[in-house]
């Protein structure tokens, strides 16, 4: 039982000296630095042994209004080649909601504007479609001012018969930097 309380009296003790070193390392920043965010996304991918690639990049702009609540502008870039060319862009306000700074909840409306052309039949698609992610993950102190954010979205307005992307569940890694 003793060994139960030491280890519940270690954790806590850890806890409170992670929340009191949190604030000595935001003292060390400018105020106005803090309250914004700038982070963001980025991706190549491939298929070994054909010519299909993608490039993708999604930066965003926040303000932080509390401690743990912080709002701003997500946007986003897909560009796409194999059997057509893609282009698809998106924009879109977001809402982050942090829990002790360590986790994190998301959510995400984004209108996206989608420019499809088949290279070999030329037919084009031009279409917009709604999209709102809702999200969760992990964050993580690596520097002053930079945090390494680990999470996923999930699209609450995916309809597979009429959207343009194969899954509704988007896994991310980004940096977020003068949080």
């Amino acid at each position: 039982m003793e060994k139960i309380f030491y280890v519940l009296f270690l954790l806590i003790f850890e806890y409170i000296s992670a929340q009191q070193k949190e604030k000595i390392i935001l003292a060390e920043c400018p105020a106005s630095i803090r309250k914004w965010a700038f982070w963001g996304y980025t991706g190549i991918g491939s298929r070994f042994g054909s010519s299909n690639y993608s490039i993708y990049a999604s930066p965003r702009v926040g303000y932080r209004f509390t401690y743990l609540l912080e709002a701003g502008l997500a946007t986003n870039i897909l560009w796409g080649k194999s059997n057509s060319y893609s282009l698809i862009l998106g924009v879109g306000p977001y809402v982050n909601y942090y829990i002790s700074r360590h986790f994190y909840t998301q959510a995400l409306f984004q209108g996206n504007f989608i420019n499809i052309k088949h290279k070999g039949t030329g037919l084009k698609y031009n279409n917009d479609k709604a999209a709102l992610y809702l999200g969760a993950g992990y964050i993580q102190r690596i520097d002053i001012a930079a945090y390494l954010q680990i999470g996923g979205m999930y699209n609450v307005l995916y309809n597979k018969n009429k959207s343009v992307s194969s899954n509704d569940f988007i896994p991310n890694i980004g940096v977020v930097f003068h949080l």
